[in-house]
């Protein structure tokens, strides 16, 4: 990568950020994050999640009440199973096929009405990251005066 391309993306960001100088607008630059890759999920923070909105019991009742075989009930079983299981300590959503798999579980229990939209949302979330955007646009380090110079700003 020649150094004129290397800077490209510090070039279209530069502009958009803000500050009263040159070492604000770099520091609001090298605080700035975005969204990162999914990690694993422990599953003591499903459980933690399901059980303090109250959802633990609700799947399990709701399981019970309806023997009729669905994807809304494997996908509800399914889950309890894997939260209870003391052979399951993490739920591999950092694979992107088993996120996935994860957020189709959790749009059948949607559209089953087991969970709201929101508890989904929130579900997800447990695996979502952050990392600072110089890092997400390759550079190897935060953003420093002599990189602006580089990149002709």
């Amino acid at each position: 990568m020649t150094q004129s391309t290397y800077y490209n993306a510090l070039r279209v960001k530069w502009p958009t950020v803000a500050g009263a100088d040159t070492a604000a607008r770099l520091a609001a630059l090298n605080a700035e994050t975005v969204a990162g890759p999914p990690r694993d999920v422990r599953t003591s923070e499903v459980l933690g999640f399901l059980a303090l909105a109250g959802l633990t019991t609700a799947i399990e009742d709701w399981v019970a009440a309806n023997p009729m075989p669905s994807a809304a009930r494997t996908a509800a079983k399914e889950l309890l199973r894997i939260i209870s299981s003391p052979h399951v300590q993490s739920i591999e959503t950092s694979a992107p096929a088993k996120l996935a798999v994860v957020d189709g579980m959790l749009s059948a229990l949607v559209a089953a009405s087991v969970i709201t939209a929101e508890h989904k949302t929130a579900l997800l979330a447990l695996a979502a990251t952050t990392r600072p955007w110089w890092q997400a646009s390759g550079y190897t380090a935060p953003i420093s005066a002599n990189d602006l110079d580089a990149a002709g700003l």
